[in-house]
């Protein structure tokens, strides 16, 4: 099966946040262990310290929007798990 990458950052954006859900959802369904939410949140920080780098070319723009949603995506399921009556 072949998806498609959405064409705006925002469809992107979107579509990588749920990814990123849906992989730790999976991971913990099957036995896997995904990240934990303190090493999802260092990721995140780590990765608006390098926003500036990425700003000014539309390429390292989308690859930053990518990275930083698909890994938003993790943490909030991450999270989301945690909270009582889930």
């Amino acid at each position: 099966m072949h998806y498609r990458l959405r064409s705006t950052l925002q469809g992107q954006a979107k579509q990588m946040f749920a990814y990123g859900r849906a992989e730790t959802f999976l991971a913990r369904c099957h036995g896997d262990r995904p990240p934990t939410a303190g090493k999802l949140a260092i990721k995140q920080a780590r990765l608006l310290c390098v926003l500036p780098r990425y700003l000014f070319s539309p390429v390292g723009r989308g690859q930053w929007v990518r990275s930083f949603s698909m890994s938003a995506g993790r943490l909030a399921e991450e999270v989301s798990r945690r909270l009582p009556g889930r």
